[in-house]
C-alpha cells in the first residue's frame, strides 16, 4: 500500500516539475521564432509559457505514467496495489485531467486577443533565402527596406547576378515561421528530435479534435490510450530490469507509430477511403443516421486496430511473465 501511495505522490510531483520544464522549453522555442539577429532575447513571455503548459501537459503526463512503470520495475513488491494505482492514474489522466486541459486551452485561446507579431528584420546581415542571399542595408518601421539580393540559383534569370531593391516590403521578400532565417538555421532541430515531435503533434491534434467532437469520438480515441497503457504488462518479461524498461519503451513506441501512420494515411488509406464512400452512399433512415453519426465522429477501423494491439500486448506480456516464472521455478528445482 505504501508503494502505491508513493507512486501517486511521484506522479504528482514529477508531473508538476516536468510541466514547468516543458513549458519553459516551449516558451524558449517560441521566443526564438521572434528573435532577430543583433537583438537581445526577451526570455520570459507569459503567453508562450501558458500555451506551453497546455501543449506539454498530455505529453508530460504520458511520460510520467511511463516513469511510474519504471518505478514498479525497480520496486517489485505490492504488485496488485501498484497495478491498482497505475490504473487509477491512467483513468484520472485521460478521463479527467487531459479533457480539463483541452477545455482550459480552448477557453484561454478564445479570451486571448493579443497576438505575438513577428519582428522586423535588422539591417547589416547576410541572410540566405529563396535561392540566394539577402542583404538589407535599411529597414524602416513601416516594413519598407533597401538592399541587395545575390542570386545563387538563377531564380532571377542569371546565377551570380546582384539585384538591388528599394522600398520593398520585407514580408514580400521574406516570409516564414521564424522572424529571422539566421536564427532558424542555427536552431534547426535534428531529425532524431523532429520525428518524435511530429508524431506527438499529430496525435495531440487528433486527440483535441476527438474531444471537441463529443464523448463518442473521445472514447474512440481512448482506444489508443488503452493500447498505450497496456505496455505495463511488459514490466516483468525478463529478469533484467534494463531489458524490461527497454521493452516497455519499444512497445509504447510501436503503438504511437501505428496510430501516427494511420492518421497520416501511411497504412489502411484505401480502406478508409472506401469506407467513407460507402457510408455516404447509403440511403439515410433513422437507424442509419445513428450509425453514420457514430462513425463520422470516430475511426472505427483504428479502434479495432488499437483493441487488437491492447489484447496482443496484454497477452504477450502475461505469457512472457509466465514463461519467465516457469523457467525460474525449474531452475530452482
Amino acid at each position: 500500500m505504501k508503494t502505491a501511495f508513493n507512486m501517486i505522490i511521484y506522479y504528482l510531483v514529477a508531473t508538476f516539475l516536468g510541466l514547468i520544464v516543458a513549458a519553459g522549453i516551449y516558451m524558449l522555442c517560441c521566443d526564438l521564432t521572434l528573435l532577430v539577429a543583433g537583438e537581445k532575447l526577451n526570455f520570459f513571455n507569459w503567453d508562450f509559457f501558458v500555451r506551453g503548459l497546455f501543449v506539454a501537459f498530455p505529453l508530460t503526463v504520458s511520460v510520467v505514467l511511463g516513469f511510474t512503470i519504471f518505478y514498479g520495475i525497480r520496486h517489485r513488491e505490492n504488485h496488485f496495489f501498484r497495478l491498482g494505482a497505475y490504473i487509477f492514474l491512467c483513468a484520472l489522466t485521460w478521463f479527467c485531467l487531459v479533457p480539463v486541459c483541452f477545455n482550459l486551452q480552448k477557453s484561454y485561446e478564445d479570451k486571448k486577443t493579443e497576438n505575438n507579431q513577428k519582428k522586423l528584420l535588422s539591417s547589416g546581415f547576410f541572410r540566405p533565402e529563396a535561392g540566394g542571399v539577402f542583404y538589407f542595408s535599411r529597414v524602416e518601421e513601416n516594413g519598407k527596406s533597401n538592399g541587395l539580393f545575390i542570386d545563387l540559383s538563377g531564380i532571377t534569370g542569371e546565377a551570380g547576378s546582384v539585384v538591388r531593391f528599394f522600398d520593398s516590403s520585407v514580408e514580400e521578400l521574406y516570409d516564414g515561421k521564424y522572424s529571422d532565417t539566421l536564427i532558424r538555421d542555427v536552431v534547426k532541430l535534428p531529425l532524431v528530435l523532429l520525428v518524435p515531435l511530429q508524431v506527438y503533434s499529430t496525435l495531440i491534434e487528433n486527440a483535441r479534435s476527438a474531444w471537441n467532437s463529443g464523448w463518442l469520438s473521445w472514447i474512440s480515441f481512448l482506444s489508443f490510450v488503452l493500447a498505450l497503457c497496456s505496455v505495463i504488462s511488459f514490466q516483468y518479461t525478463s529478469g533484467w530490469r534494463l531489458i524490461n524498461a527497454l521493452s516497455v519503451m519499444f512497445v509504447a513506441g510501436v503503438v504511437c507509430l501505428v496510430n501516427y501512420s494511420f492518421y497520416k494515411g501511411f497504412i489502411f488509406k484505401n480502406l478508409r477511403i472506401s469506407w467513407n464512400e460507402h457510408l455516404l452512399a447509403v440511403e439515410p433512415d433513422e437507424k442509419m443516421n445513428f450509425i453514420q453519426k457514430i462513425f463520422e465522429n470516430s475511426e472505427p477501423l483504428l479502434v479495432v486496430i488499437n483493441l487488437f494491439l491492447f489484447a496482443f500486448i496484454l497477452v504477450s506480456g502475461i505469457l512472457l511473465f509466465i514463461f519467465k516464472y516457469k523457467n525460474k521455478k525449474e531452475a530452482k528445482q
